[in-house]
């Protein structure tokens, strides 16, 4: 408990560092992205849990290529068992047809399209991430600002199995 609280302090003197500090050098910058990526990889590697949105993600983006609607389909339909994977038998919420947008659906098909995993998705989740970052970083170098603000999005934005074209759509 008491190293938790010491990471805890830590990244808080360190959040109020970085936010007080008007910009950082471009090597803070890239060291603080390298660090990301390498984190990423971490979270390539990671199994994903029974509860994990991500294969709520494999389950929607296969049933829509297989031609039913993740709105209408409820995974725990008798009817639908056939249509299950083993990275599909574990999903949350197994008796509520899918929540997750419009965007978010075509977003899953066009994945599992390429391949239907999770780790598929996981690639697809980090590359968008990346993406994102970049573009950040294109309009931070041009509107002046700190490229430095980049790092809180990085920072903030990796999570678990949730997908960062959810905030998107």
């Amino acid at each position: 408990m008491a190293s938790l609280t010491l990471a805890g302090v830590a990244y808080l003197l360190a959040i109020r560092e970085f936010f007080a500090t008007p910009k950082f050098s471009r090597r803070v910058v890239v060291t603080g992205l390298v660090l990301a990526a390498v984190w990423h990889i971490e979270f390539l590697r990671l199994p994903a849990g029974p509860d994990d949105d991500i294969h709520r993600y494999v389950w929607d983006g296969r049933l829509q290529r297989l031609g039913y609607n993740p709105y209408i389909v409820v995974p725990s339909d008798p009817a639908a068992k056939g249509l299950h994977t083993p990275e599909t038998r574990n999903l949350n919420n197994p008796d509520l047809p899918s929540p997750y947008p419009a965007g978010a659906q075509l977003f899953f098909r066009a994945v599992t399209a390429i391949h239907e995993s999770i780790f598929a998705l996981k690639v697809a989740f980090v590359i968008c991430e990346f993406a994102i970052v970049f573009v950040l970083l294109d309009v931070l170098r041009r509107t002046g600002k700190g490229t430095h603000l980049v790092l809180e999005r990085r920072c903030a934005g990796g999570s678990r199995g949730r997908s960062p074209v959810l905030a998107l759509s």
